[in-house]
């Protein structure tokens, strides 16, 4: 009986999410009338399949699938885009559907020059503006953090670089405000948190220092630790540059307890970087590259963990790797839809399940965020591969596109936050272009809740377009959908490859040149 559930399943979720085209449907926009001020945008949407669609008299290509997508670029004003869908019914009737789209086009930004070469790198911006002129207070005042992982940046608006995510109660002294955000008082760099975030109860008559208390550094099989424990929780953040990653904290006095530490320290690579004006910045060098990262407080004690290089075998480099596959929406959040109809969420949750398929066949433990249509909080995804200490999270999107053009715009791209997570983005989107024949959309920067975390090491995959009706039909393609993750695979395997450190076999028998304390043995 299972066997011929298992059989059932695929013809089930064709016969739910593949609806055969029967009248004339507009799926975008979206709004009838439809407003935009971008130069370029689309009518897309379905009709019966094998019938003719003209749009105010223009024939437009129709797919197998009945799909179509046709661009439009009007001049400013209103329009009307008259719909006219033909096909001879099962009697050889001659059957006509119309429908009428009125698309008002408001001021915008002027055509810009069309590009022939394909950007294949977005490196990383700042949000770049003028500080501006705060209403300060008579006296700084006390506050404390309410929501975990509360975002500070580097200017008051969401569009400011994020600086650092403090855990609760963190204690954050605010020297005045701007609008709905507050300015933390540093010795440094300009810090901005928002007033949701921050609970302020009473000035201040004394600049507000710090003594670390103790401190300690340590390790296990899988991380090495540095912790101090402060008088109050203040103010922190994580860096990288290269392979070394950079603690700063603000607000502290006395730090003789951590240097004790740290001269009695045995290849642990921590230094003090600077310590200047009561800003205390704490270096730490990944000689292997890094491979996580994280700080936060476990009451007054700050304990920032680095993960170690983990063991990988030269030929099978995902053999005992602990794989994080986030199936992007699901349940209620449907994401982009198709031409047809057919939820973003189902094409992600078919192409997960073939990626962690091929990855078990790999060797890799894989952790899910979801396995079926079901609602996971956007939060709880990263929350779910941290908790299965999974080196590496691949969470797998299609793409949308309000306005433009989705002939010309598509294709597969990479996103990344974090600088160690970059070359896999880089690895996994080179793979994909090659081995599926798709445009290269371009390795990208982004703020995203999947790319953000520094631990694991993070990407998020948009494999195509849901509007461009030739990766559409490819997306909702079981083989394709194979393909795909056979090729996030690959370029996973090669950037775990080129990561992976001297390794010896022999007889069998696999050694290690260096083995650090509390690090397996190959051979267990």
């Amino acid at each position: 009986m299972k066997i011929i559930k298992k059989l059932l399943l695929p013809l089930i979720l064709a016969t739910t999410f593949c609806p055969q085209a029967n009248a004339l449907e507009i799926i975008f926009p979206q709004s009838n009338p439809y407003k935009t001020s971008y130069h370029t945008t689309y009518i897309m949407g379905n009709v019966k399949k094998g019938a003719e669609l003209k749009i105010n008299g223009e024939t437009t290509k129709v797919w197998a699938n009945g799909a179509y997508c046709h661009i439009i670029s009007p001049e400013n004003g209103d329009h009307e885009y008259k719909l006219t869908e033909t096909y001879t019914d099962e009697n050889g009737e001659i059957v006509t559907n119309e429908k009428v789209l009125k698309i008002k086009k408001l001021a915008g930004p002027q055509k810009p020059t069309t590009s022939t070469s394909t950007p294949t790198d977005f490196p990383k911006f700042h949000y770049k503006a003028k500080q501006p002129t705060i209403t300060p207070y008579e006296k700084p005042k006390f506050a404390y953090i309410l929501t975990d992982g509360a975002p500070t940046r580097s200017y008051p608006s969401t569009n400011g670089d994020r600086i650092s995510h403090l855990p609760q109660k963190t204690v954050v002294i605010v020297a005045g405000e701007y609008k709905n955000w507050y300015k933390i008082q540093t010795n440094t760099e300009p810090l901005w948190i928002y007033k949701n975030n921050v609970k302020v109860l009473y000035p201040l008559d004394n600049e507000l220092l710090v003594t670390i208390r103790r401190a300690d550094i340590f390790q296990d099989e899988d991380f090495s630790y540095l912790q101090m424990t402060l008088d109050i929780p203040v103010p922190f953040k994580l860096t990288e540059s290269g392979n070394e990653v950079d603690l700063t904290v603000w607000g502290v006095y006395d730090i003789s307890e951590l240097n004790k530490v740290l001269k009695k320290q045995k290849n642990q690579n921590w230094k003090i970087k600077k310590y200047d004006n009561n800003v205390l910045t704490l270096s730490t060098t990944c000689a292997d590259g890094i491979w996580g990262y994280d700080a936060t407080y476990e009451n007054y004690t700050l304990v920032l963990k680095k993960r170690k290089c983990p063991i990988i075998y030269p030929n099978t480099p995902l053999k005992g790797m602990t794989i994080a596959v986030d199936a992007g929406h699901g349940g209620r959040e449907a994401g982009t839809v198709g031409p047809t109809k057919i939820p973003e969420k189902v094409v992600n949750l078919a192409i997960s399940k073939q990626l962690q398929a091929e990855l078990k066949r790999r060797g890799a433990n894989v952790v899910m965020t979801r396995t079926t249509d079901t609602d996971v909080e956007i939060y709880s995804r990263p929350q779910i591969a941290n908790d299965n200490n999974a080196s590496i999270s691949i969470s797998i999107h299609a793409n949308s596109m309000v306005d433009g053009n989705p002939l010309e715009r598509h294709g597969v791209s990479v996103f990344w936050y974090n600088d160690h997570a970059k070359d896999l983005a880089h690895k996994i989107k080179k793979s994909m272009v090659e081995e599926l024949k798709l445009r290269d959309d371009g390795t990208r920067y982004a703020s995203f809740v999947l790319t953000r975390p520094t631990m694991p090491v993070s990407v998020l995959v948009e494999v195509g377009y849901m509007p461009n009706p030739d990766e559409y039909l490819k997306l909702t393609n079981p083989k394709f959908q194979r393909q795909a993750a056979k090729a996030i695979a690959d370029g996973l395997e090669k950037f775990l490859k080129e990561k992976s450190k001297s390794i010896e076999i022999e007889e069998g028998k696999v050694f290690l040149p260096i083995l650090n304390k509390g690090q397996r043995r190959l051979s267990e």
